[in-house]
């Protein structure tokens, strides 16, 4: 399944799924990135951040996106798009 068939989540549900996104593979524009190490939160409590992702394959490293960066996140695939 592609992204262009599961559904993005939107308004509550995208809100929901950005805390609980831990574990998904996270896409940019040419492709995977890396997966969600945690999910990081700044002043708003209840809104989170920032992503941590463990990204490369043979020399791991971690990286830190802020949330506005995220493009959509697809629940079904478990991946999470980036914005260009």
């Amino acid at each position: 399944m592609s992204d262009n068939e599961a559904p993005a989540a939107s308004g509550a549900q995208e809100e929901y799924w950005l805390r609980r996104c831990h574990g998904f593979r996270v896409d940019g524009p040419n492709g995977r990135i890396g997966t969600v190490a945690d999910i990081l939160y700044g002043a708003e409590h209840d809104r989170p951040s920032a992503l941590l992702l463990r990204t490369g394959l043979l020399r791991q490293r971690l990286e830190i996106v802020p949330a506005e960066e995220i493009a959509a996140i697809y629940p079904r695939l478990e991946r999470v798009r980036l914005q260009g």
